[in-house]
């Protein structure tokens, strides 16, 4: 099941801009952070560590894979992960409203190509696209 896009495109900035939220060099409520923070600190080591090297310091897919040794399936397992987490906390602190079968007018209309942050392309999973 996927996020509603709206909802997936403002977490997904969120998480890889986590950087920029820490120093507070990003104008940005700072309940999102606390989201981030919270879910970090109930995830295993293994997943903080690929939350650094994904998210922060913006690696590449394949680099992750080989840090880690993991599979394609895993990273994509533990993107998501912090995708469903920090959407429902923010959801939670009131960060992001889902309004079931109405438009968001902050998100624009479906192209066709997906989240250009992490890549996931009308349902598919697709490399990170920057």
């Amino acid at each position: 099941m996927m996020l509603p896009r709206s909802v997936h495109n403002r977490v997904c900035y969120a998480l890889m801009h986590t950087a920029a939220l820490r120093r507070g060099s990003l104008q940005a409520d700072a309940r999102w952070l606390e989201c981030i923070e919270s879910t970090l600190a109930a995830a295993s080591p293994e997943r903080r560590e690929f939350f650094e090297l994904f998210f922060v310091q913006g690696l590449e897919p394949d680099e992750v894979l080989f840090s880690l040794y993991i599979e394609r399936s895993t990273l994509y397992s533990w993107r998501d992960y912090f995708l469903w987490n920090v959407a429902l906390r923010a959801a939670e602190a009131g960060l992001i409203h889902v309004r079931e079968g109405k438009h968001d007018p902050a998100v624009p209309p479906r192209t066709g190509r997906g989240c250009g942050v992490c890549g996931v392309l009308n349902g598919r999973r697709g490399s990170r696209g920057h």
